[in-house]
């Protein structure tokens, strides 16, 4: 069982796995035994980790997980896709690390091995990416594009921009009914926004402006609910602030997006049944 964590922070989405619903033939047996049967699932599930002979084969399973990823980071040698997304995460948790401790290029060398390392599974013509992999993929597209946009090294950001967008799209495609594709469609958006205009594109960074509130608007359609709703209106409010600078003829579009997070905002009101000032 996953359970999907929502950030604010332009609706980032994390996992935690509570336990999982996967079960070897063993489990299968125990569970289906007079002991555990009419148990609740997590209790079951707590109940069968402490039983000796799982606890036996779980620990097996987890050093030889072990021993294979010191393997893959020794020779970076991958001959499945299993192993491929083995290393891409052992790498993604080292270069997490290395940029914990400020070892920003380790971190940077990481983050790329582990783009070209899912590449295969997740860009590749005719295949459909599955969430896991793609998700890793844009976080880790994103931390390269995040780090040069906040040191000010804009075009090396351009260089990784279009990943962020390349792979939204593929995730779209394979599942056009999950919302969170558009949430990534709407960051790739607003990178492109604020890289364009730290780099003096001034035209491209207003058009990436319009499709990103666009997309929040698709996505408030699609799931209309207090949080898409905020999301929307944070949307038109931080667009609005980026027109200002861009210097394009965009000052009706800002205050007709200031006026629609105002109405966005006086409808929250009215629906909490707060006094709308």
């Amino acid at each position: 069982m996953r359970v999907l964590a929502y950030y604010k922070d332009f609706g980032n989405v994390e996992w935690l796995v509570l336990f999982e619903s996967k079960l070897s033939t063993l489990e299968k047996q125990i569970l289906g035994g007079d002991y555990l049967v009419n148990r609740g699932p997590i209790e079951q599930k707590v109940l069968l980790n402490l039983y000796p002979p799982i606890s036996k084969e779980r620990e097996a399973q987890r050093e030889q997980k072990r021993k294979d990823g010191e393997r893959l980071l020794e020779t970076r040698i991958v001959t499945t896709d299993q192993e491929r997304r083995m290393l891409a995460r052992a790498l993604d948790q080292s270069a997490n690390l290395s940029a914990f401790r400020g070892d920003n290029r380790s971190a940077l060398n990481g983050y790329w091995e582990v783009l070209k390392l899912l590449e295969p599974l997740v860009l590749k013509p005719g295949r459909s990416p599955n969430y896991v992999d793609g998700e890793l993929f844009f976080r880790d597209a994103l931390h390269l594009v995040s780090y040069f946009t906040d040191s000010k090294n804009f075009n090396r950001a351009r260089d990784y921009l279009p990943n962020l967008l390349v792979i939204a799209e593929r995730m779209i495609v394979s599942d056009p009914d999950e919302p969170e594709y558009l949430r990534w469609r709407a960051r790739g958006y607003w990178q492109t926004a604020v890289v364009m205009q730290g780099s003096g594109s001034l035209q491209e960074s207003a058009a990436a402006l319009k499709s990103y509130v666009e997309t929040e608007r698709d996505i408030h359609r699609k799931v209309a609910n207090a949080v898409t709703r905020q999301d929307l209106i944070d949307a038109l409010e931080r667009s609005a602030e980026l027109s200002d600078s861009l210097r394009t003829n965009n000052s009706v579009l800002a205050a007709a997006w200031r006026q629609e997070a105002l109405s966005l905002k006086q409808e929250m009101q009215r629906l909490n049944g707060e006094i709308v000032k």
